[in-house]
């Protein structure tokens, strides 16, 4: 048996309870049906329902509405593709999947942070907290949310089996799995693509050095390490040619859904304003919730520069940069956790470019690998202290604070994240209890309220929906959605006429131009109302603005010919 494998087997009891902790904090994720994002993406996606548009998914972008065609993910889709001729259309399989893919993330965490951090309670307690922490339910719990497990599932193989290469002398079997598995992670989402620079970086940091000599202490040679890389670089350039290819660019910019029309300063106070809040709710994760509101950022990004909470969030920003910088020349695995955390959020920090999300708890799931690393090694650092007394004058009672903290505090801190993670699982359950969630959060979002309705009328809860309706409208007494909520309560009421009057009341206030989700949205109802040509013109905008729309030329083809009487006008 060889060192590494034996030293894989003493692992296995503490990998076998990152893995249980993972499946306990998400089990109740099951029962969750389809929502928000899954229904388009996923549930009622052509390319997954059709058994014959595998291929099509490896030439196809993603989202494939004809709006945003912003992304290259061909693995995940594939394996959603895969799930629906597996599960059928039930999305139980589809979260077991998910659940399955988060526990293999965390083992894989674990093991990564043995190697960084070394054996002990540092690795541990690193493990069960990425394995329990609450800021990844929206990375779990919703179906969609498969495209962080998979990235990050993919790039952690990759950076193991860079580590296997780099110590072993079957370096290409390894180098080649590593850059398959580099490529699975990338082709799923590309919030990965820093995984090449953090395989070097972790491999010299390791804690248990890989080089050829088994120098205890060293790390390995840094052109040994640069060298086999060179696969993992490799792929990172395959991969963006190809996805230039599909999307007819090769900037990442191109990852921006829209233009929000900020400009760079904004964009720089919302970006330092909410790379700190980040950092704080991967430590103390209180205030959680799966949408924040445009309206936020947009006063975000009306304040100054000289504002006192922007200012301290730079400051915060500034001096995690400088613990990571600092921590290289010791190999500090605190600062290498924190450098990680950093250099992983980069790209989607909107401080590069403009991303098209403000914030989003998702997000994180890749980044939170550095950040759990850290946490674990503060742990460990506690343990230390608990179980090493001093024996200068005054350590007693500092040892006897850090056996409190090591045997209290940290279990009980890994309990509560796993009982908070339970409780916001809860709030993916279905559509009609994510949109109660989004409103308890944000009562003065419109578009909560108008996302609630939608979600009440639904479930036939047509007085309720009418009032979610006028709450939003009060809220913007000049938007279109209200509106097209309202509408919908009359469809709902079965007034027809009424319904008719109030989507074209809505379309007209679009002076942005049309928004595809509500035009179809209508449309959808025109036709139930028996108002086919109705319908094709709230489809007109969206398919004039946008022909490759797909969800809209579905509906129009639903429309049938247009008739010849003056029906609708």
């Amino acid at each position: 048996m060889t060192n590494g494998s034996a030293g894989l087997l003493r692992r296995l009891p503490a990998a076998a309870l990152v893995a249980l902790a993972a499946l306990l904090a998400y089990a109740n994720t099951l029962p969750n049906d389809f929502v928000y994002d899954d229904v388009a993406a996923v549930a009622t996606n052509p390319l997954v329902l059709d058994p014959g548009a595998l291929p099509r998914l490896w030439v196809t972008r993603y989202p494939h509405d004809g709006v945003r065609p912003s992304s290259y993910r061909p693995f995940a889709m594939t394996t959603f593709w895969l799930d629906r001729r597996v599960w059928g259309a039930e999305p139980m399989g589809f979260h077991f999947t998910n659940l399955l893919l988060h526990a293999t993330a965390s083992v894989l965490a674990f093991l990564l942070y043995g190697r960084v951090a070394g054996p002990g309670p540092a690795a541990l307690v690193g493990g069960l907290l990425f394995a329990v922490h609450p800021i990844h339910t929206e990375a779990v719990a919703p179906v969609i949310g498969r495209l962080e497990l998979l990235s990050t599932t993919g790039a952690l193989a990759s950076i193991l089996l860079f580590f296997r290469a780099v110590s072993s002398r079957r370096t290409l079997p390894l180098l080649a799995g590593s850059a398959a598995c580099l490529a699975a992670g990338l082709l799923s989402k590309e919030s990965c693509v820093t995984a090449p620079f953090l395989a070097c970086a972790a491999t010299l940091a390791a804690a248990s050095p890989a080089s050829p000599d088994g120098r205890a202490g060293d790390p390995p040679p840094l052109r040994r390490v640069l060298l086999l890389s060179l696969p993992l670089w490799a792929v990172l350039a395959v991969y963006v040619a190809g996805r230039a290819a599909i999307l007819g660019t090769v900037t990442l910019a191109n990852l921006a859904f829209t233009d929000s029309g900020i400009g760079t300063a904004g964009r720089y106070v919302i970006a330092l304003r909410v790379l700190a809040d980040y950092a704080r709710l991967l430590v103390a994760p209180a205030g959680l919730r799966a949408i924040y509101p445009d309206t936020h950022f947009a006063r975000l990004a009306a304040t100054s520069a000289g504002d006192p909470a922007t200012i301290l969030s730079a400051l915060l920003v500034v001096g995690l940069v400088a613990l990571a910088v600092l921590g290289l020349r010791k190999r500090s695995t605190v600062s290498f956790g924190v450098g990680w955390f950093l250099l992983g959020l980069l790209p989607m920090s909107n401080l590069l470019f403009e991303i098209g999300i403000w914030k989003a708890e998702r997000l994180l799931y890749w980044p939170s690998v550095g950040a759990c690393l850290a946490l674990g090694a503060c742990a460990g650092m506690l343990a230390k202290s608990a179980t090493t007394p001093g024996t200068t004058a005054g350590s007693a009672p500092r040892v006897g604070v850090a056996r409190v903290l090591w045997r209290l505090a940290v279990p009980a801190i890994l309990v509560a994240f796993l009982f908070l993670t339970v409780l916001r699982n809860r709030d993916w359950r279905n559509s009609l209890s994510f949109a109660a969630d989004r409103v308890e959060k944000d009562p003065d979002d419109p578009a909560s309220r108008t996302f609630l309705a939608h979600a009440l009328l639904k479930v036939g809860r047509v007085d309720e929906a009418e009032e979610e309706a006028r709450a939003a409208a009060s809220l913007d007494p000049e938007g279109a959605a209200p509106l097209t909520a309202a509408g919908e309560v009359r469809a709902a009421r079965g007034d027809t006429e009424g319904a008719v009057k109030l989507f074209a009341e809505a379309m007209a206030r679009e002076h942005a131009g049309p928004d595809p989700f509500l035009h179809c949205r209508a449309a959808c109802y025109l036709l139930s109302l028996g108002r086919p040509d109705d319908a094709r013109r709230a489809l007109a905008p969206v398919l004039a603005k946008f022909p490759g729309h797909e969800e809209a030329r579905r509906i129009l083809a639903s429309c049938g010919p247009p008739q010849e009487s003056g029906e609708g006008h």
